[in-house]
Parts: structure tokens; sequence; C-alpha cells
């Protein structure tokens, strides 16, 4: 169930407001509500509970079944979110791992935009050893996290962190690493280039 979340804050600074002085210090609270939540607050508070609003049995059930629906809706959504969870987190770990592999081979920090999920999905492997592959393969080809940076100044492609894993497949199976690229061939000439080999056609 979803509960409106409260929060307390403080004036950091005095703070005048349509007149009145807002002392530094003055707490107040902050109520954050899902659009549901609000419509169904704005109908019960403002007008079904007002004094002068004589309430039915009917009218009582149908509050009960709209909350009922705001409860169950946010049930559902929390157990997708639970589930997607299960799936996410490694790939995104992934990501943030080689973000860190990128930065202190290439020199610059890596700037993730949506192309990163595409070539994690496409490159990306479950093997506990994967940064370790890298590392080695950035070792023996020493020369190309130069020309990932140059690249990098005028192409978004060569600032997410997988393009280093696309260099490692490129360089392991020329043509299966073809064949897995989600974008225009085009994009993927530099990575054949850079490494010296020629583009299976």
């Amino acid at each position: 169930m979803v509960l409106t979340a409260h929060y307390i804050f403080r004036v950091q600074i005095n703070l005048t407001f349509d007149g009145p002085v807002i002392p530094k210090g003055t707490p107040f609270e902050v109520q954050i509500q899902t659009l549901l939540q609000h419509e169904h607050s704005e109908l019960t508070h403002d007008t079904i509970y007002k004094p002068n609003v004589e309430k039915s049995p009917e009218m009582e059930r149908a509050v009960s079944k709209a909350m009922a629906l705001i409860e169950a809706t946010s049930d559902y959504f929390e157990n997708v979110a639970r589930l997607t969870k299960r799936l996410v987190p490694p790939a995104g770990r992934l990501s943030e791992e080689i973000a860190i592999l990128y930065r202190e081979r290439v020199g610059i920090p890596a700037e993730t935009t949506r192309a990163e999920s595409l070539l994690l999905d496409a490159y990306g492997f479950d093997d506990t050893g994967a940064l370790e592959k890298l590392r080695e393969f950035f070792d023996t080809k020493s020369y190309v996290p130069e020309r990932i940076a140059k690249r990098a100044r005028t192409r978004v492609l060569f600032r997410q962190p997988s393009i280093l894993l696309v260099y490692k497949a490129v360089s392991d199976a020329p043509r299966q690493a073809l064949m897995k690229w989600p974008l225009t061939p085009k994009e993927l000439a530099p990575v054949y280039a850079d490494l010296g080999i020629a583009m299976p056609t």
C-alpha cells in the first residue's frame, strides 16, 4: 500500500513571503501523493467528509472501493518494479564498473546515454571475470584508449562505457561482433579501423 510521503524541512534563511517574514529554522511539511491519492483526498476530505454532507452507505462503499483500487494499483506497480529489479541490477552494475575502467583507461568520464543500454544488451555478458578480461585486452591494445578518447570528442557513441566491450568483441570475433551490432554498420566501422581489422561485408 502506498501512503502519502511526508517530509519535514526547515527554512535555511530568513524569507519574506507576501509581506510577513518567515524566520530561519521555521519547520514546514511537504506531502507527496500520486495523482490518484490526490483525487481521492479531494473527493473525500473536501466533499464527503464535510459536516454538512450527509453520507450514505452507498457513498461509503464507493469511497472504500476507490481506495482499494488505489492500493491494488500500487501493489501491482510495486510488484513489477521488484520483478524488474531482479534483472536490471547486474547490467546496471556492469555498466557502472565499466564506466570506472573507461575513465581509468580513456582518461575522461563516460557519458551514459540510451545508446549504452543498446551496447550492453548486445555485448554484455554475465562473466564474473568480465572486467579482468577487459583490462587484459586493453593491456595488450594500449593504443586503443587514446583512439577512443579522440573519437569521443565528436561522437557520443564513443563516450559510452560499453564501447570498451565493443572493441573487445570486434577483436575477438569480427564477424559475430558485426552481427550483434544494434546500430548502423557505418557507426561501427571506426572500431574496426582502430583495431586494424577489415570490416566484414
